[in-house]
């Protein structure tokens, strides 16, 4: 009798001490997922996080390619100090400056106009300080024999040209070029610009100045 009740009580601290086993694995068990899940949260809040900054800068690039162009516009100059605007261009263009005559100072207001070229996707700017006559855009053409330009088309002519900005719409090529424009001094001399890309730069536009 003594023995079987030794076996019954042996039997019951071994239940007892499986069941006290399995708490504590459950224990270990729960804590572990709760370590898991924890991990698992602050590695989503890190994503988020991630991705509103990548949201953030993705916007902030958009505004920079999307912004107007800007043009700085000198209007005075006294020793030392400048006085100038800061504008929005009316189109993104490579500009070139002309000085002509009667020149009223410095001109903060120029008026544009838009003409149209033999090609498209690019923009040369012509700003005209002053007067300068006999504007024209000149289509041309290389001629090997002589190793000279022709001109063959005048694509626009404008008699008299006074502080305005000329816009081309044209195609600006790396090679031979294909117009260039040409105008008048108050003195009746003759300038001009072949309109090509220089392969310095210069966005994709001009010069091979001559005259």
């Amino acid at each position: 009798m003594k023995k079987y009740i030794f076996m019954v009580a042996v039997l019951i601290v071994v239940v007892l001490t499986g069941f006290s086993g399995n708490s504590k694995y459950n224990n270990d068990y729960e804590a572990t997922i709760n370590e898991l899940e924890n991990k698992l949260h602050n590695a989503n809040m890190k994503i988020e996080k991630l991705e509103n900054e990548i949201n953030d800068l993705k916007n902030q690039s958009e505004k920079l390619s999307s912004k107007e162009e800007k043009e700085l516009r000198i209007i005075d100059v006294k020793g030392k100090t400048i006085s100038y605007i800061l504008k929005d261009a009316s189109i993104p263009a490579q500009s070139i400056c002309i000085i002509g005559s009667n020149r009223d100072n410095l001109v903060e207001d120029y008026e544009e106009l838009q003409i149209k070229g033999t090609g498209s996707g690019k923009f040369l700017r012509a700003e005209v300080t002053g007067s300068i006559y006999d504007f024209q855009l000149i289509k041309i053409e290389f001629n090997g024999e002589t190793g000279e330009f022709i001109e063959k088309e005048v694509i626009h002519e404008l008699k008299e040209v006074r502080n305005k900005s000329i816009y081309i719409e044209t195609y600006l090529p790396c090679g031979m070029p294909s117009e260039k424009i040409k105008w008048e001094d108050c003195n009746g001399n003759t300038h001009e610009i072949l309109l090509g890309n220089d392969g310095y730069g210069f966005d994709g536009t001009i010069v091979w100045p001559k005259g």
